[in-house]
């Protein structure tokens, strides 16, 4: 199975659970015991609350990129510094190696 196969399973397996959910919601609505009012409020409530958890995990998420993205620009520059290292001794090594070769002729 290719990658958009995989994709557009998991995209149609989100929307059913998505889709799922409201239509519970909404079913558990018209049958709830309680007033309107009170059902609406519950439901503002929660949203609420999932809304507050929604901001958390995306804090969470920036933080944890964020910190990998540092971790990895700081990879790079350490690679970055080693090479031009390694490679001004191999410089260094070749000019030696060069001025050895011409004397000893």
């Amino acid at each position: 199975m290719d990658t958009y196969d995989a994709q557009a399973r998991r995209a149609y397996m989100a929307l059913g659970i998505v889709l799922g959910t409201v239509a519970g919601l909404g079913l558990g609505v018209l049958v709830a015991p309680r007033s309107g009012e009170e059902t609406r409020g519950r439901l503002r409530e929660h949203a609420m609350a999932t809304k507050e958890k929604a901001r958390e995990q995306m804090a969470r998420k920036r933080e944890a990129a964020m910190d990998a993205m540092n971790r990895t620009k700081q990879a790079g520059e350490e690679a970055k510094e080693q090479a031009v290292s390694r490679s001004r001794q191999a410089s260094t090594d070749n000019g030696s190696t060069r001025t050895g070769r011409s004397t000893g002729r």
